[in-house]
């Protein structure tokens, strides 16, 4: 299943799955023997990929989280920044 979730080969398994399905089971119709594991490795295919697909947005948006929370942060500490020296520069000059 790992071969077939990761892409890498799965035709190749595929075909023999269908081999050995046509071998085993004597079925009178050619597609009826390639119907059911297409529909197997196609349902699978998709399942897999649209996981994989929401797990890699799922990092991605976490990090865009993560790095605009530190940005904002960043810009709250300057602000402070500004504030307390504009607040001192003030009284230094009142006490001169």
């Amino acid at each position: 299943m790992f071969i077939v979730l990761t892409g890498e080969n799965w035709n190749e398994v595929m075909i023999e799955v269908i081999i050995a399905n046509a071998i085993t089971e004597k079925r009178p119709s050619e597609t009826s023997e390639i119907i059911g594991p297409f529909l197997f490795f196609f349902i699978i295919m998709m399942l897999g990929n649209y996981i994989l697909l929401n797990l890699f947005l799922a990092v991605l948006l976490k990090f865009i989280s993560d790095n605009s929370t530190l940005e904002k942060l960043e810009y709250e500490a300057k602000q402070e920044f500004r504030a307390e020296v504009s607040d001192k520069n003030l009284f230094l000059m009142v006490g001169i």
